[in-house]
């Protein structure tokens, strides 16, 4: 019976921590699709390439921000860099 109350206590302390990284992946991928269809908008002026940039930004949140600052975040595509 202690076996199986272990396990059962187990069980939902893994569910607990579970959710906890299931939020903070949801939270990441939001910001993220939110941030990249924003650059992707300034960046080209196009509702078609903000779309593209904020679902990439949600299929992959960690890498599509970062390239999108490397191309200097939400300045239109040809600007000066300077």
């Amino acid at each position: 019976m202690a076996e199986n109350d272990a396990l059962a206590l187990r069980t939902a302390l893994l569910a607990e921590v579970n959710q906890g990284w299931g939020n903070f992946w949801t939270l990441l991928r939001t910001v993220s699709a939110s941030m990249s269809a924003y650059h992707g908008f300034r960046r080209t002026g196009a509702i078609g390439w903000a779309v593209v940039w904020g679902a990439a930004g949600y299929v992959i949140p960690v890498i599509v921000p970062v390239v999108g600052f490397a191309q200097g975040f939400a300045k239109p595509k040809g600007a000066s860099r300077g």
